[in-house]
């Protein structure tokens, strides 16, 4: 599906890959997953849970009668609102951003910094000692040969 103008389409019917859904939710179109395999399936489910679509089919299984159900559920004026309410969110989402701001947000920062030295992440541990060091810290220790190679673990 094209992210141009979608303006003559009413709803989408596809495979449920997770561009092809996104492109669809982000037009504000009601969507018919027809699953094959692999995330399609999840991604037929969430489409039905937020309310812009009917629950996902088998491909492997697909019938007149359940692909009528589904154009006939599609048709509910509230599943094109909620298609439309959807695309609103993902219109005002900054999903990098976001991204980005969860990741950092569930970094162990705690049992990532050295604990000799804490400029630098750990990159190896000491056992003997039950420390977390950075390289330059290793480099150190080695160098000064309070350490062994054989004493550091990745």
């Amino acid at each position: 599906m094209s992210t141009g103008n979608n303006q003559f389409l009413d709803s989408v019917c596809h495979h449920g890959g997770a561009g092809t859904t996104a492109a669809g939710l982000r037009a504000g179109l009601p969507t018919i997953v027809v699953a094959f395999f692999g995330d399609q399936f999840f991604w037929g489910d969430r489409v039905e849970q937020i309310g812009a679509g009917p629950g996902c089919l088998s491909g492997d299984n697909l019938n007149t009668r359940d692909l009528v159900n589904a154009i006939q559920f599609i048709s509910n004026p509230k599943v094109k609102e909620n298609a439309q309410r959807i695309a609103a969110q993902i219109e005002t989402e900054n999903g990098c951003a976001d991204a980005l701001r969860a990741f950092h947000k569930h970094l162990p920062l705690d049992q990532m910094h050295s604990d000799l030295e804490s400029t630098y992440a750990a990159c190896c541990r000491i056992p003997k000692y039950n420390f977390k060091v950075s390289w330059p810290v290793a480099q150190v220790l080695l160098k000064a040969q309070l350490i062994t190679e054989d004493e550091l673990s990745p």
